[in-house]
């Protein structure tokens, strides 16, 4: 198959990137957008990788320029094979976190939100990672 409905490049595929991005900025616990954006966002790996003829080692390079495809990356294998076994995961947990106020407040107050928790035991906010990784591929494209 040489596409996806008409769909045969990883630039094809931006504007849903963008579209999950912009239903995660709207909830920010919106699990499935979330989960929906990393399985997206960490596709694009191999997408890039095939089409370019690229070795294996350009996940680890694109890691390594955008540590939040690691986190997009986990959270995809998890979501995929309900655990992570044939890597080294970044994440240690991810939560929904329940706050005091919606998300209309700002992050100066205890918003309701979803967070990651990596291996060295420091949080993110997935939708901070979401963006950095949106910003990633968005330069990597230019």
């Amino acid at each position: 198959m040489d596409s996806l409905f008409n769909r045969r490049s990883p630039l094809d595929w931006m504007p849903r990137l963008r579209a999950l991005g912009a239903r995660c900025r709207v909830d920010l616990v919106d699990v499935d957008a979330a989960v929906e954006f990393a399985v997206a966002a960490w596709s694009m790996v191999d997408l890039v990788r095939h089409e370019r003829n690229l070795p294996r080692s350009f996940a680890q390079d694109v890691k390594r320029q955008c540590p939040s495809l690691a986190y997009m990356q986990d959270i995809a294998t998890q979501r995929k094979h309900g655990e992570i076994t044939r890597y080294a995961p970044q994440l240690k947990t991810t939560n929904l976190h329940g706050g005091a106020f919606s998300a209309d407040f700002s992050r100066d107050f205890d918003v309701s939100r979803l967070e990651l928790t990596t291996v060295e035991g420091r949080r993110v906010l997935f939708i901070d990672a979401m963006e950095a990784t949106i910003r990633f591929w968005e330069t990597y494209f230019k």
